[in-house]
């Protein structure tokens, strides 16, 4: 399986529209995106995808959650996701909270743990696990996404023009 990582939109429709034909065209399966949609209003976006998503420190999650039974799309939402992908085992957070993000990443229980906030792409490794930033989509130079194939486990960023 090929998952989408994607994170802090902060309500920019027109890079988010980008960024997500690039993950269509790179033919991922579904999408993890690590928080900060800020608004509700990207919400619609995610019609025809799988998406888990994590609450970021600027979303406002009674919106959000709100917005996602009205526009009935596939979105789990919440601080923090477990998520079996194929033979891989991906934690997902925004990563706002460092002790939280560290206890996620030093817990050994994850081959993947993706995570957003700080605005910069990262990728590196903890011991076993793979700890990936995809970038942001808004407020980022150059703008970002990434996608991991869980069978390989390559990644590749995707820049967003």
């Amino acid at each position: 399986m090929r998952l989408g990582l994607i994170s802090d939109t902060h309500d920019n429709r027109d890079r988010t529209r980008k960024a997500l034909g690039l993950l269509g065209d790179a033919d991922v399966e579904a999408l993890v995106h690590a928080g900060d949609l800020n608004t509700a209003r990207l919400v619609p976006m995610l019609e025809g995808w799988r998406v888990w998503l994590a609450q970021g420190n600027v979303d406002h999650p009674t919106r959000i959650q709100q917005a996602i039974e009205d526009n009935a799309v596939d979105v789990d939402y919440g601080v923090r996701h477990q998520i079996e992908v194929g033979p891989a085992r991906v934690g997902l957070i925004h990563g706002d909270d460092e002790s939280r993000l560290e206890g996620m990443v030093n817990a050994g229980a994850f081959d993947l743990v993706v995570h957003g906030h700080t605005h910069e792409f990262r990728d590196e490794r903890i011991g076993d696990t793979r700890v990936v930033n995809p970038g942001a989509v808004h407020r980022a130079s150059p703008p970002s996404v990434c996608v991991w194939d869980a069978e390989t486990d390559e990644l590749e960023r995707l820049l967003i023009e």
